[in-house]
């Protein structure tokens, strides 16, 4: 496996790992906003490569002193092959390179919430059908040290 850059090349590919992980982890109606944030944080965003195959994807981005997590997803062909868990553990080493950051945040749900719990998130705040009907808000948040 594999990280690189996010290029524009890539862009339909991820679209279509965002549309194989709706509508249980993303609901239909977000696709727009990952769309744009593609365009608009290509910076920190990476792809992750199994076997040559992009098989998931993932980013941060800095707001202030804080660094969040944002459209982090694996092709679930790929589900449990230890992917997410390297690109997660990517993005924070590359947060805790900028010392400006000194909180990390992740913005998920309930399907993917004790995904996060294993890289030292804590729920700090829960809303009941935030992302769509049956998708849950979970704000985690962890020091950057």
């Amino acid at each position: 496996m594999v990280i690189l850059p996010y290029k524009m090349e890539h862009r339909e590919r991820l679209l279509e790992i965002f549309r194989l992980n709706t509508p249980k982890y993303f609901a239909p109606a977000e696709e727009g906003d990952f769309s744009l944030y593609l365009s608009e944080y290509p910076s920190s965003y990476f792809i992750i490569k199994s076997m040559g195959t992009i098989a998931g994807c993932g980013g941060y981005y800095g707001q202030g002193h804080v660094g969040r997590l944002s459209w982090n997803m694996i092709d679930p062909i790929y589900y449990a092959q230890g992917l997410g868990k390297t690109l997660i553990n990517y993005c924070i080493d590359q947060m805790l390179n900028d010392h400006s950051i000194t909180t990390m945040e992740v913005r998920t749900s309930q399907h993917a919430q004790s995904f996060y719990l294993k890289f030292g998130f804590n729920v700090i705040e829960h809303k009941k059908d935030f992302w769509g009907t049956g998708l849950d808000l979970y704000t985690m948040q962890r020091p950057a040290i």
